[in-house]
């Protein structure tokens, strides 16, 4: 299994003005430039990288972990949730590129990613197994680090917050025209 370096997100200048939440604040605003992006790009993709390239040299048993149907499981799905929240944090970028009001997608966007990054970085420190926990591998540091992502740029609860009380804005403004 190869995990392709991500590639270069989609340009998006500024969050306009009129994408705030309920109460007048901003927005998460870093989504592309900073925030759930490099969530993606740095911890899950090192992590996903770092789990492969041990799965294909340790040895159990008489073959290596990549052998075992259950590490190549593992990798899959670490691999299809980085693509999934990749690919959200891309469709909000479009959006807000064309002007759209994203408060409640990029709310997702950054709480999806993060517990991605979570899930991701978890998974590869158990395929290291023990050595996942010696600072002589890279996955030990993502592991402490991730999460911090569930904290800067608006906690996950903040995120939920912001979220659902759009999500009840917009049930009202439906009941409306029902």
């Amino acid at each position: 299994m190869r995990v392709e370096p991500p590639p270069s997100p989609p340009s998006a200048s500024r969050l306009p003005v009129e994408v705030t939440t309920a109460d007048g604040a901003r927005a998460w605003p870093a989504l592309v430039d900073q925030g759930a992006q490099l969530v993606l790009t740095c911890d899950t993709g090192i992590a996903a990288h770092e789990a492969v390239a041990y799965a294909q040299q340790r040895e159990v048993f008489g073959k290596t972990l990549m052998g075992f149907q259950v590490t190549r499981h593992k990798l899959v799905e670490m691999a299809t949730k980085i693509t999934v929240a990749r690919e959200f944090n891309y469709r909000v970028a479009a959006k807000m590129q064309a002007g759209e009001n994203v408060v409640t997608e990029v709310s997702m966007a950054k709480n999806f990613a993060c517990e991605v990054c979570d899930q991701v970085v978890y998974d590869a420190v158990q395929i290291h197994g023990g050595y996942g926990y010696i600072q002589d591998f890279p996955v030990e540091r993502l592991y402490r680090d991730a999460k911090i992502t569930q904290l800067y740029e608006g906690t996950s609860e903040v995120q939920k917050m912001v979220i659902a009380g759009n999500l009840l804005k917009e049930e009202c403004q439906y009941q409306e025209y029902a």
